[in-house]
């Protein structure tokens, strides 16, 4: 089941990537905004960006449920179109810098990231669309993230707090893309409820 597809700009984009059904209403703190803002999707380096998604132990995400996809049209023959969808590979790492972690808080922090040869990919493309504009071309753009997410546990009708993180450099801290939400108010909102949500396999 799709949760989430966005297709926006690419600092509203990550702003926004979350996991499950997380809407335009999420509360994106200043200072990241800010932050976000000065990401360029042709500069950005996507071999060292890593998302955190800070979720209730019973939620997960899996290599391949997070999608990270470019679309860049042309219009022309000497300007073909580029549509490239790469999936993010999921890891629990021990230690995520800038994320507050209590033992014992049944929270489950997952990092998200391109892997090395998608990420090789997605520097040819950012190449390639460069030389275009230095030629005097300008062709229209589009970053797109959808995930979707599974229950691995047991849920009650408890709140569900999700939160997303950015890191864009591994020697700096993680920043907050957006302040904790519940996942069950979200889900209400939009219909549906935790039920909704697939078993993890």
């Amino acid at each position: 089941m799709e949760l989430l597809v966005l297709n926006r700009p690419f600092a509203k984009a990550l702003a926004l990537l979350a996991v499950f059904p997380l809407s335009a209403c999420l509360s994106v703190p200043p200072s990241s905004y800010a932050k976000l803002s000065r990401i360029s999707p042709l500069e950005a380096d996507a071999a060292a960006l890593r998302f955190a998604v800070v979720t209730p132990e019973a939620l997960r995400v899996r290599t391949g449920d997070i999608r990270f996809s470019i679309r860049y049209d042309g219009h022309d023959a000497a300007h073909s179109l580029i549509e490239e969808t790469m999936p993010i590979v999921i890891d629990e790492p021990a230690a995520t810098p800038g994320i507050p972690n209590e033992p014992g808080s049944g929270s489950r922090i997952q990092v998200a990231f391109l892997a090395p040869e998608d990420a090789s990919r997605f520097a040819a493309i950012q190449r390639r669309i460069k030389a275009w504009q230095q030629e005097g071309y300008r062709g229209k753009g589009q970053v797109s993230l959808g995930a979707t997410g599974c229950v691995a546990g047991p849920l009650t009708d408890s709140p569900l707090p999700v939160s997303t993180w950015i890191q864009t450099d591994q020697a700096e801290d993680f920043y907050p893309l957006n302040r904790p939400v519940d996942l069950q108010v979200m889900l209400k909102a939009a219909g549906k409820s935790a039920a909704d949500i697939p078993a993890c396999d």
